[in-house]
């Protein structure tokens, strides 16, 4: 953002527009667009209209890179076992690497599809 309004306070004074082009640079960002890029496509914006085209393909390429980033969390999320993964007993109490294991935190976490909670106590200790 070239300049932001500022109060006699020097507090930022944000218009509409400056927060949709926050709105729109966080959404660049989630979907996993290179900072370089979103550069880029800031300066195209300020140069212009005439620049339509080039901005069109950064965003045509982004979008054609999200599903694969798509894929790429759900593997993530499947190689977690939908579960949190803690560092074994053995990592934790400094004899030897940590080791993770995704059955073993199910003592530590339980995990369902909306959050992420901690129970009160261990019931298996090791």
């Amino acid at each position: 953002m070239p300049h932001v309004d500022r109060s006699h306070t020097g507090q930022r004074r944000f218009t509409d527009r400056d927060l949709h082009w926050l709105d729109f640079v966080g959404k660049l960002r989630l979907t996993g667009m290179p900072v370089a890029d979103m550069v880029r496509y800031a300066e195209l914006v300020r140069q212009g209209e005439h620049t339509f085209a080039e901005r069109r393909a950064l965003l045509e390429r982004t979008r054609r890179d999200v599903p694969a980033r798509i894929a790429e969390l759900q593997g993530t999320v499947a190689d977690l076992g939908g579960e949190a993964v803690a560092p074994s007993a053995a990592g934790r109490a400094g004899r030897g690497p940590a080791r993770y294991s995704s059955a073993r935190s199910s003592a530590f976490f339980a995990v369902n599809s909306s959050s992420v909670t901690r129970p009160a106590r261990c019931s298996s200790p090791r």
